[in-house]
């Protein structure tokens, strides 16, 4: 925390840090294969805009990069698997801004695999498009974490939300691509959607692989016609899903072209 290296039990946060008591704070959650974390750039540029919008700490990429190499090989994680975690708070500002620092954290702990597929549902909350906080990944969770913990009580890995439009957004930790036929689409980011990396990637890798792909409004009804479903985010990569409850019909060879795409591109970055 803030370039030293302690104890989990050892971290304290001020009960004035704005992160702790309101949540306004920003964090990026990556994933490390034997100790490279992938697509890091992309990741740190999109936590130093967030620090920008939010006027908070602006982090210092060789002292980031530092500190994740000393957590994860403290903790033995530079041949497996691993999430690492970069929270910045934003301090103990008043609530009109102030010159006071808010705090760095980085914390890394093994990832399993992600399931071979998710079931998801459409939650009953929607996201706000026009929010102040859109394309941010600011620490104010809460809204996603209650439709993400309504679908593990209804049985369902994942939970799909509309925006106040009545367009698709985005999952609660993941972006949302359909494929009809041979042509994938997913939400832009004007529906309120994260401008996830896995999800920036996706659309490279697509048109790499010859593979139709576009950004538009979609529908409820277009989640249900869809031949295929998949999921992104760093933790799942690219993951298959379908319609909880609602019997598998497909093989996802799309999708399955996708991820091994994607899967390559690991590989040749992080040099597995």
């Amino acid at each position: 925390m803030n370039g030293e290296l302690m104890p989990a039990n050892e971290v304290h946060v001020s009960p004035f840090d704005l992160g702790l008591t309101l949540g306004f704070g920003i964090f990026e959650t990556m994933a490390a294969y034997e100790g490279t974390v992938f697509l890091f750039e992309r990741h740190f540029l999109r936590l130093v805009e967030s620090a920008k919008r939010l006027k908070l700490t602006q982090p210092e990429e060789r002292l980031i990069l530092e500190g994740i190499a000393q957590v994860m090989a403290e903790n033995g994680l530079t041949t497996t698997r691993a999430r690492v975690r970069l929270a910045i708070s934003g301090g103990e500002n008043p609530l009109t801004g102030g010159d006071a620092e808010g705090s760095i954290l980085i914390t890394a702990v093994a990832q399993a695999e992600p399931a071979k597929l998710a079931h998801v549902i459409l939650s009953p909350y929607t996201h706000n498009e026009k929010s102040a906080l859109v394309g941010v990944k600011a620490a104010s969770f809460g809204a996603n974490l209650l439709a993400y913990r309504h679908a593990i009580e209804q049985g369902a890995d994942e939970a799909v939300m509309l925006n106040s439009a009545g367009n698709l957004c985005e999952g609660t930790t993941s972006n949302l691509f359909l494929v009809h036929g041979d042509h994938v689409v997913t939400p832009p980011l004007e529906s309120g959607c994260l401008p996830g990396v896995t999800r920036g990637l996706v659309l490279e890798l697509c048109q790499e692989s010859n593979i139709a792909v576009e950004t538009r409004d979609l529908t409820e009804l277009d989640l249900h016609d869809a031949t295929e479903l998949f999921l992104t985010s760093s933790a799942r990569g690219v993951q298959p899903a379908t319609l909880h409850k609602k019997e598998p019909h497909c093989q996802w060879t799309v999708t399955a072209r996708i991820a091994a795409a994607y899967d390559a591109r690991v590989k040749k970055e992080t040099q597995l």
